[in-house]
Formats: structure tokens, sequence, C-alpha cells
């Protein structure tokens, strides 16, 4: 009888459990974070900076040449240049069409693109060229020494040497009917290719004043021309009447300080000349050398000079 309500109770304990309403408090879901990338954030507007913009263009699969084009980089002169190639634009049209602002330099480097020479280019004002270049021409013989005749005094062959100024260099006897020489010198005496002595348009006078003070021809200025069949020369011979003094007691060619000898070239070109030594070596000797070097060492021209090829006036 025992097991019996032993059992009855069990039974009666699981039911009761079964009829038990169980109250399950349900928390809510926590938010899942929306993992959006800068690049997300670019594409749905989020960001609206200008240097992300540019930052991120890869983001949306602009690149810098599509991101010029269609305004988004607001490039400045240098980006322009570089990136030139994204809109098909040339240097030469970007130069054209108002996009470049070259500097002196660009100027010369894309003259081709506009079609216009340097030549044009000095004309147009566009070249601003530097100054002229003084040149110094060392020791140029002049008919040197070659002996003594019977009288003990000194011999010559009588050669003439031509030299052009444009050029900067010697020029052979066989071109001496040609333009190819602007000045020429034997002796103390000094030619120009025009007139008599040669078929250029050459021309000189000699100005009083210093050489590098010099720097455009005076408009009053004449030129002489060399005429043989009068012993007239541009640049006349004799001491003391042209470029230099000769000292008879000390046998000395000494150049006149402040004597520049003003050229009009075989082509019509200006320069200017200062005799600066007589003798080899460059310096003028004193009264007392020897009389060996006074006999073998004249008739070598120093002289510097500037030659204007622009056909102005101004040094």
């Amino acid at each position: 009888m025992k097991k019996i309500i032993l059992l009855f109770l069990i039974i009666l304990s699981i039911y009761s459990c079964n009829k038990t309403e169980v109250n399950v408090i349900v928390s809510p879901t926590p938010p899942v974070t929306v993992k959006l990338s800068s690049c997300d954030s670019l594409i749905q507007g989020l960001l609206k900076n200008t240097s992300d913009t540019i930052r991120l263009l890869s983001c949306i699969k602009i690149s810098g040449c599509d991101s010029l084009r269609l305004g988004i980089l607001k490039p400045n002169l240098s980006d322009t240049i570089r990136l030139l190639s994204c809109i098909k634009i040339s240097g030469c049209d970007s130069l054209r069409l108002g996009i470049l602002k070259p500097n002196t330099q660009d100027t010369l480097r894309l003259l081709s693109c506009i079609k216009i020479s340097s030549s044009d280019s000095i004309r147009l004002g566009l070249l601003k060229i530097s100054s002229v270049i003084t040149n110094t021409v060392n020791d140029l013989p002049a008919d040197t020494i070659i002996g003594l005749n019977t009288e003990g005094r000194p011999v010559s062959a009588g050669a003439i040497t031509y030299y052009s100024l444009e050029n900067n260099k010697l020029v052979q006897s066989a071109d001496a009917t040609s333009t190819k020489w602007d000045v020429a010198f034997s002796d103390t005496k000094i030619f120009i290719n025009g007139g008599t002595s040669g078929p250029g348009l050459g021309g000189a006078f000699v100005l009083k004043g210093l050489f590098d003070e010099l720097k455009t021809i005076p408009k009053d200025s004449t030129f002489a021309i060399d005429n043989s069949t009068t012993s007239s020369y541009a640049i006349p011979w004799g001491s003391g009447k042209g470029w230099y003094i000769y000292d008879g007691l000390t046998t000395i060619v000494s150049p006149i300080v402040g004597r520049v000898l003003v050229i009009r070239t075989a082509t019509g070109k200006y320069a200017k000349i200062e005799i600066l030594s007589f003798y080899k070596g460059g310096k003028t000797l004193t009264a007392n050398a020897s009389d060996v070097d006074k006999l073998i060492k004249q008739r070598y021209y120093t002289f510097r000079f500037v030659y204007q090829p622009n056909g102005s006036k101004d040094f």
C-alpha cells in the first residue's frame, strides 16, 4: 500500500511540473555593425571632402585623368602640365591655348609650336638675348721679320694676315678677294674688307674713348673706306694717326690708350676692336729690351674685340 501511495505522489509531482508557466525574458538582438569602408562611404555620398575625393578616386574607378576631365581635380599649373596627356592636349597646343604661360626658356623650347623661328622671336621681343661676348686674339702674326738687309734694316715678306671677326678665326690668303674676312694686318697697317682692299661692305673709324664704355655706335658716325689710290685708309696709317705711337729713340710701337677701332664688317655687321699689344707675348716691350727681342717679337698683334651678329650697332 505504501508503494502505491509513493508512486501516486511521484506522478502528481510530474504532472504539476508540466503545468507550470515559464516566463523567458528575451534580450533584444544587438545591432549589427555595418562595415562601410572609406570607398563605400565615398560611393554612398558620405564623404564630401575634396582631399578625400582625390585620395579615394580609385574606389570608384576614376583615374587622375578622368577626374581632371570631370572637373573633380582643379590642378595647379604643374598638374596641368603633368596631366596634359589626359585631355590629349600637347605642350604645343597648351601653349597656343594659353594654358601654359611659359618663361623665356619655355618660349625657346616651344617656338616650333607656333612656327616662330629664333630670329623672328628676337625681332618680336620674345627673346631677350644676352650681351655680346668679348673675344681676345693672341699673337696674331702680321708680316713678321724674316731677316736684315745689307743696311741692317729689318726685312719681311710683305705678307697680309686676314681675319674673320664673325667666325673668330684666320682666313687663308687665297680668300683675300672674298667676303670671308673682315680685317687684315700687315706690320702696323690694318685693312678693312671694303673699298680698294676687298669686295665687302667694310668700313671703319677710330673712336677716342674706352673700349668697355662704347655700348652703342654714335648715330652721327661716319665710316671711312680704304682707298689705296689716294693713300687714304679707314684706319689711318702712321704714328699718332690711328691706333699706335712709334718712339723713334726706343723703336717701340705702343697702342694708344683710349682708341677704339669701330668696324663695319664685310657683310655689313658691326664690331669694335682694341689693340692691346704689337709684340709676341701680349705685352709691349720696355725701352731697355734687347735689340733682338725688339726685332723678332714685333708684329704679333694681341687684341680684343666684340662682334654684334644681329646687325645692330649696340654692344
